[in-house]
C-alpha cells in the first residue's frame, strides 16, 4: 500500500517552520522508494486575522489529498489545530530535509498504530457535574494509556456547551483543546501541580451590537 508524507521546507532544503511557509512537497512510497508527487509554495497571510488563516489552511489541506501525515520544523497554533481537526498527523524535525526522515516518520507511525491496536481499553471517563454548571473531569489515564483519545472523551460535551465551567486535570494539554484556546471558541487557564495539568475552561463570552 502507497505511504504519502507531505514535507515543508524553505529555499536551502531545510525543513521549514510552518508560519513562514515554503515549498510543500507530497512523497509517495512506492516498492521502496520516495518520489516527489506534487509541491506547492505555502504561505500565510496573518492579515486576515483567525478566520483568514482558517480558510488558508483549508485551501493547504484540500492541496494534500489523500495524504495525511505533514513533517514540518514546528507547527503551531491555528496552523496545528486545523491539521489536527482534519486528521492529519503532524511530525517535528529540524535541520536539512533528508528522505531518510520519511522513513522514520513512516516507522513511528507504523509503531503508533499497532501500540494504540493492542493497549488495554479505558473507561471513558464522564464529567462530574458538581452544581451550577461546574464540572470537573480526570483525562490523565486516558493520555497516558491511549485506546480511546482526549477529543473522543470531551469535545462533543464541550461543543454542546451546556456548562459554565469545567476543570480538566490531564497529563498535558491536548493540542486540539489548544487549538479551541487559540481561536476564541473557548477561554481558561492552566495550572500545574504535582498532580498534574489543571486547565479551567469556560464557554467564551458571546458579543453582541455592532462593530465599529
Amino acid at each position: 500500500m502507497a505511504k504519502e508524507i507531505a514535507v515543508l521546507t524553505d529555499a536551502s532544503g531545510s525543513l521549514a517552520a510552518w508560519s513562514e511557509g515554503g515549498r510543500l512537497s507530497v512523497f509517495r512510497r512506492e516498492n521502496g522508494l520516495w518520489h516527489e508527487l506534487a509541491a506547492h509554495d505555502v504561505a500565510l497571510d496573518m492579515s486576515g486575522g483567525i478566520s483568514g488563516l482558517r480558510r488558508q489552511m483549508a485551501d493547504i489541506i484540500a492541496l494534500l489529498g489523500e495524504c495525511t501525515i505533514v513533517l514540518a520544523a514546528t507547527v503551531t497554533g491555528v496552523p496545528y489545530f486545523e491539521l489536527e481537526k482534519a486528521d492529519i498527523s503532524i511530525w517535528e524535525m529540524s535541520g536539512p530535509f533528508e528522505k531518510r526522515m520519511l522513513e522514520t516518520v513512516l516507522q513511528e507511525e507504523a509503531l503508533a498504530e499497532q501500540e494504540r491496536r493492542s493497549s488495554a481499553p479505558v473507561a471513558v471517563p464522564a464529567p462530574e457535574h458538581l452544581g451550577n454548571g461546574r464540572y470537573r473531569i480526570s483525562i490523565k489515564e486516558v493520555q497516558e494509556k491511549g485506546g480511546i483519545t482526549s477529543k473522543q472523551v470531551l469535545q462533543g460535551f464541550l461543543q454542546k456547551g451546556c456548562f459554565e465551567e469545567v476543570d480538566i486535570l490531564c497529563a498535558h494539554v491536548p493540542p486540539w483543546l489548544e487549538g479551541e484556546l487559540a481561536v476564541g471558541a473557548l477561554t481558561g487557564h492552566v495550572e500545574k501541580s504535582a498532580a498534574g495539568v489543571r486547565l479551567t475552561v469556560r464557554r467564551a463570552a458571546k458579543t453582541t451590537g455592532k462593530e465599529a
